[in-house]
């Protein structure tokens, strides 16, 4: 752990501590230190409360054990009020929640979900979720990754959860195979269990918390942060089982360290295979969202890294490579 105090500052203190009491002068003319540094470094030490005034122009050291209460105490008192103010509003507001459930229960099928307009509030509800889950996190995930903080501080709470023995599975789009900070977060998770897979297409964002509550992004506009919230068993279950259904055919996401600079991008890898079935390149750009200029243009560097003149030959030579 870094120290707080420069060198400076601990060569004086150091120095203090064998006198009586010091002045500027004599810890500058002991250290060989100019003055003004010197004034500094006692400045640092005041503000830590490791040196007090001891009268004019003089200073004596205080023991580190005083200086810390002195620092500490303030703030551990500062803690245990927050810590009182979170379990008093704790103790009001959890009772409300089976009351909330018993109403909720006798409202008809029709309304059985809600829909949470703030995004800020919809981030709020999924990382209490996330707190409260026990046994399983299940995760549909668009777009092409986040920030590299951000996702270590994902990560850091997911590793928490699987440190507790939650089973956690997260489908990405094609696209994320290709996102560095994405494929940290892979090489980081999978020893620990979490598993990933990938698909072409991953058209909205889901959340599931052991198969009892479900978050789904509304989508209207790609800027809509609004999130549709359903507890309901029967919504949950189909949308369980979905899930399940999409992850046998999507396609395992590991990171391989061997990678080599001729390796498909996840985008080509999609191509290839969808030429393997037999989609024309029409279906191919629309399928992955992008117009048939494109899609020849990634057709054009997968036959340039295969050294092919055809399909066919594409095929066969990405089958002998082990791409499909």
């Amino acid at each position: 752990m870094r120290s707080m105090l420069t060198a400076n500052a601990l060569h004086v203190y150091q120095f203090i501590s064998a006198l009586p009491e010091a002045t500027v002068e004599l810890v500058s003319e002991g250290l060989a230190l100019r003055k003004r540094d010197t004034q500094e470094a006692i400045g640092e030490l005041v503000a830590l409360h490791l040196v007090q005034v001891a009268g004019d122009d003089a200073y004596v050291a205080v023991p580190p054990e005083v200086a810390l209460a002195g620092l500490v105490d303030a703030q551990e008192r500062e803690i245990l009020d927050l810590q009182r103010e979170v379990a008093e509003r704790r103790a009001t507001m959890l009772p409300l929640v089976p009351k909330y459930l018993e109403a909720r229960a006798r409202v008809s099928d029709v309304s059985q979900f809600e829909i949470v307009e703030d995004a800020t509030a919809a981030q709020q509800l999924l990382l209490d979720l996330g707190r409260r889950v026990n046994n399983e996190v299940l995760m549909v995930v668009p777009g092409r990754g986040s920030t590299v903080e951000m996702h270590e501080e994902s990560d850091a709470k997911d590793l928490e959860l699987l440190e507790r023995g939650v089973i956690r599975k997260n489908l990405y789009h094609e696209r994320r195979r290709d996102h560095a900070a994405t494929r940290n977060s892979v090489a980081r998770l999978t020893p620990a269990g979490a598993e990933f897979r990938t698909l072409p297409v991953v058209p909205w964002r889901l959340f599931m918390f052991d198969r009892h509550a479900a978050i789904l992004s509304r989508a209207r506009e790609s800027d809509d942060g609004a999130a549709i919230v359903t507890r309901d068993a029967d919504l949950v279950r189909l949308l369980g089982a979905l899930f399940d259904a999409v992850w046998a055919f999507a396609d395992p996401f590991t990171v391989d360290d061997a990678t080599t600079e001729q390796q498909l991008s996840a985008t080509q890898r999609t191509i290839l295979r969808g030429h393997a079935s037999g989609l024309t390149d029409e279906a191919l750009a629309s399928r992955l969202g992008m117009s048939v200029r494109t899609c020849r243009r990634h057709i054009a560097q997968i036959f340039e890294l295969l050294g092919a003149d055809s399909r066919f030959q594409a095929g066969a030579l990405a089958a002998a490579k082990g791409w499909l």
